[in-house]
């Protein structure tokens, strides 16, 4: 009998514990900001957003691709991936040829992987919507 009467209490402490602590501070429904009650919001177009918030999760970015000059002409995918690997675009185009590409990336995307046969190469996009590319590396020797 006593077991079962420290266990009941044991319970009820332990209720008693759980709900005052799932108590709130000050009013729930303190609106000091203008917003409107979440309980008369009926639609988006009721939503207040601030003027400065970007809908926007995606952007197109240009990459002007210029070619390296080679002998002969050979047409091979150029593959453009975001850098978890996920193919963003794929055409042929041969090596030579200078071409502007657009491409969707997310907005927090910051660097690209492009690759045509065995070369590879990541860019890096600055903030830009434009963005100029090639496999060629800048000749930096002094002569």
């Amino acid at each position: 009998m006593k077991t079962h009467l420290l266990k009941s209490v044991a319970l009820a402490t332990i209720m008693i514990f759980t709900f005052s602590s799932c108590e709130v501070d000050g009013d729930v429904n303190n609106n000091d900001n203008n917003n409107p009650d979440p309980g008369t919001i009926e639609g988006f177009k009721d939503l207040n957003v601030a003027d400065t918030f970007g809908w926007n999760t995606a952007k197109t970015v240009t990459i002007n691709f210029e070619g390296i000059p080679v002998d002969n002409e050979i047409g091979r995918p150029l593959i453009i991936k975001n850098h978890d690997g996920e193919e963003l675009r794929k055409l042929n185009i041969d090596l030579s040829q200078d071409i502007s590409i657009n491409v969707n990336v997310t907005t927090e995307q910051e660097t690209l992987i492009l690759s045509w046969g065995s070369y590879q190469k990541e860019l890096t996009l600055n903030g830009n919507s434009t963005q100029e590319f090639t496999f060629l590396e800048p000749d930096t020797d002094d002569e």
